[in-house]
C-alpha cells in the first residue's frame, strides 16, 4: 500500500524521527517469511519463497529523496514458516508431533523454527541482505538472531531436537558470535550496516538458554537494539513491582547496563523503546503509554548519552507521534 507508506514518509519528514524499518519477509500469520519483492537471489527462486508484492526500488528512490535512512528487516531463526515448510531438514525438529518444531503461542498461531546450527539457514539469510544493501537499504536489522526460548508450552524443551543436541552455553554464544562474523563481512563489504535485535533481559545480562550475549554479538555488529519495552519486565525489576509504570527507569537502568556490556566494543546500542499499550496482562498491571510514557523513554535514551538513536516499537505501526519533536 503505497498510500499508506508514503504517510508515514510524511510523518518522518515532519518530526525528530530519520529512519524507517521495512520487513524483507511477511511476519503475518498467513505467509510467515514470504519474501515481499522479486529476489534474484539463486536459493530464492529455487525454493519459490518469493512474490512480487512491494517495488523496494521504488520505495528506496523515495526515501533517498527524502533523505530517510533506510533498514531492511530479516527474522533470522523464527517467523520463516515459508522457509521451515520449503526446507524442512533446515528446520529444528519435533520429536513429539513430528516435522518442524515450532512456538504455538494461541489458537492457530504456528512459528516454526530452522535450526540455528544448520549453515544452509545462514547462508540464504545473508545472500538475501546483500542483495538489499545492494538494492540501496543502508542498514540490515537481523531479528530472531537466537535460539528457542522454550516459553510457549510445558513440553517445549522436550519437543525440540536440534542438530547439535546438548550444547553448551558457550558453544551457543560462539554460534550466534560466529554466524554474525560471516553476516558482518558479506553485509558491511555490501555497503550496509548490521543491527541485530536482542531480547531486553540481555541488555542487562547474558542470555543462555537463547545464546544471546551481547558482549560477543557486539564485536560483530554495528548496532546492538535491545527490545527493553518497560512492560515485558519482570516484578522488582530496577526495584519496581510494576516496572511499565516507570518507563524513564526502566529505559535508564537497561541503559546503563547495556553500555556497560558493550564498552570497548564495535556496536553501539540502539534500543527498541514501547510505543503501545500491553494489555495480555493483569488489568492491574495494564499501564496505558501515551505521550508522556513514550517521551520519558526518549529521554532516558538521551540521558544515557548513547549515539546510537532509538527505535519505537507498535505492532499495529500506530505511533504516538505527539510524543517526539518537530523536525
Amino acid at each position: 500500500n503505497t498510500e499508506l507508506l508514503m504517510k508515514y514518509f510524511d510523518q518522518v519528514d515532519k518530526t525528530e524521527l530519520n529512519a524507517i524499518v521495512i520487513d524483507l519477509k511477511s511476519d503475518l500469520r498467513d505467509d510467515l517469511g514470504l519474501i515481499y519483492y522479486d529476489s534474484q537471489v539463486p536459493i530464492v527462486k529455487e525454493l519459490k519463497t518469493a512474490r512480487p508484492i512491494m517495488d523496494l526500488k521504488a520505495i528506496l528512490a523515495e526515501a533517498k529523496k527524502r533523505g530517510i535512512y533506510t533498514i531492511a528487516r530479516v527474522h533470522i531463526f523464527s517467523h520463516d514458516n515459508v522457509l521451515a515448510d520449503a526446507k524442512p531438514e533446515w528446520g529444528a525438529q519435533d520429536t513429539k508431533n513430528g516435522g518442524v518444531f515450532a512456538d504455538y503461542p494461541g489458537p492457530g498461531i504456528r512459528y516454526a523454527w530452522l535450526d540455528p546450527w544448520n549453515k544452509n539457514v545462514w547462508d540464504y539469510n545473508i545472500q538475501l541482505s546483500v542483495e538489499a544493501a545492494h538494492m540501496g537499504f543502508d542498514e540490515i536489522n537481523y531479528d530472531y538472531i537466537r535460539f528457542p526460548s522454550l516459553e510457549f508450552a510445558a513440553d517445549d524443551k522436550d519437543r525440540l531436537k536440534l542438530s547439535k543436541p546438548n550444547a553448551t552455553d558457550e558453544e551457543k554464544f560462539q554460534n550466534i558470535a560466529e554466524m554474525l562474523t560471516q553476516s558482518q563481512q558479506a553485509i558491511n563489504a555490501a555497503g550496509a550496516y548490521l543491527s541485530v535485535d536482542v531480547f531486553g533481559v540481555a541488555a542487562w545480562q547474558p542470555a543462555p538458554l537463547i545464546g544471546q550475549d551481547i558482549q560477543r554479538m557486539g564485536l560483530h555488529a554495528d548496532y546492538v537494539c535491545p527490545m527493553i519495552y518497560p512492560s515485558h519486565f519482570w516484578a522488582g525489576a530496577a526495584g519496581f513491582d510494576l516496572p511499565a509504570a516507570h518507563p524513564y527507569e526502566v529505559i535508564a537502568e537497561s541503559m546503563r547496563l547495556g553500555q556497560e556490556q558493550l564498552k570497548g566494543k564495535r556496536a553501539l546500542m540502539r534500543p527498541w523503546l514501547q510505543d503501545f499499550t500491553l494489555t495480555w496482562v493483569p488489568k492491574d498491571q495494564i499501564v496505558e503509554y501515551g505521550p508522556t510514557e513514550v517521551r520519558a523513554q526518549i529521554k532516558a535514551v538521551e540521558d544515557s548519552g548513547s549515539t546510537g538513536g532509538w527505535l519505537l516499537y507498535d505492532s499495529a505501526n500506530d505511533y504516538t507521534y505527539s510524543a517526539l519533536k518537530p523536525k
